[in-house]
């Protein structure tokens, strides 16, 4: 089995910190691996490490769909452009003010 565990590890009661692999985990990593466990335990970081950018990256986009509703509707319905909005901010504009206007120009 590939779990790894920082207790009882035979240290004489220090802590090595080693990552901790369920069983689900495992046999994925040996099965994409060919039963390599160097290879599999390389797997799993990685598999860790793209779930960790994937959960960043989706609490990127709720922060910025709540922050364009927070902004309000154009007359036509639609939300305020977000892209404009970073490109005004990025020429000196308050955002506040930029809303503001990208609200009322989007007719």
């Amino acid at each position: 089995m590939l779990r790894l565990s920082s207790r009882g590890s035979g240290t004489g009661g220090k802590s090595t910190h080693r990552p901790r692999y369920g069983d689900g985990q495992a046999t994925r990593g040996l099965r994409f691996c060919a039963g390599d466990c160097e290879r599999a335990v390389g797997f799993i970081m990685e598999q860790r490490r793209l779930q960790r950018e994937r959960k960043y990256r989706q609490r990127q986009e709720r922060r910025l769909r709540a922050e364009q509703r927070s902004y309000g509707r154009c007359p036509n319905g639609l939300h305020v452009d977000m892209q404009l909005l970073e490109r005004l901010t990025l020429l000196g504009y308050e955002r506040q003010l930029a809303a503001e206007a990208l609200r009322q120009a989007r007719d």
